[in-house]
């Protein structure tokens, strides 16, 4: 086994225990058994449970990533399929974590720094700069405001509209409407 192979398989052993019975109440020792890893091998890597949040908040990025790379490349030549994917990418990631999410945002802003947390986001900021970039380039979208700060805005809208629809929503929310309202949020700040 590969040495980032015993970290992964630590990362990913924490992320299960970590929803099965909550951070507070999952030990090393719980994690190191289910990784099949010696305790001290866990202390290669992290010197304590808390240095495992930023890694689990990196792994749900990269998640985010690699969903949106599955999709074929001329998906993204249009404004309105671009957000579309990307709704559908963040609430299927959104749902699949929901139980991790809530305690990464806690746990980094009680741990780590926010640097820390924005440096996690690079890739994903990259991302969507790029293909904003190229809709400005091609007179695709009518906003002039500066890729970064539309990137910055995208993504706050795509996590808050999933994060309040499967965190802290009520039994009368409908996932459609919700998806509907943010599409439309997001056209209005593109086109």
């Amino acid at each position: 086994m590969k040495k980032n192979d015993k970290k992964q398989d630590i990362i990913h052993s924490a992320m299960k225990i970590f929803q099965e019975t909550g951070f507070e109440k999952t030990s090393v020792s719980q994690i190191v058994k289910k990784a099949g890893v010696a305790q001290g091998t866990f202390y290669l890597y992290f010197q304590s449970k808390n240095d495992l949040i930023p890694s689990i908040a990196e792994f749900i990025v990269n998640e985010l990533l690699t969903k949106l790379s599955q999709y074929p490349e001329n998906t993204f030549k249009d404004v309105p399929s671009f957000i579309d994917c990307l709704i559908e990418t963040t609430f299927y990631i959104t749902k699949e974590y929901k139980n991790l999410i809530g305690f990464c945002y806690s746990g980094l802003s009680f741990y780590k720094s926010f640097e820390e947390w924005e440096k996690m986001y690079e890739p994903y900021y990259r991302y969507i700069n790029d293909k904003i970039n190229y809709f400005q380039e091609n007179d695709l979208i009518t906003s002039r405001l500066s890729s970064d700060v539309l990137g910055n805005y995208i993504v706050g809208l795509l996590e808050h509209g999933a994060e309040m629809y499967y965190l802290f929503r009520n039994e009368k929310d409908d996932l459609n409407k919700s998806k509907k309202d943010l599409s439309v949020a997001l056209h209005q700040l593109l086109l």
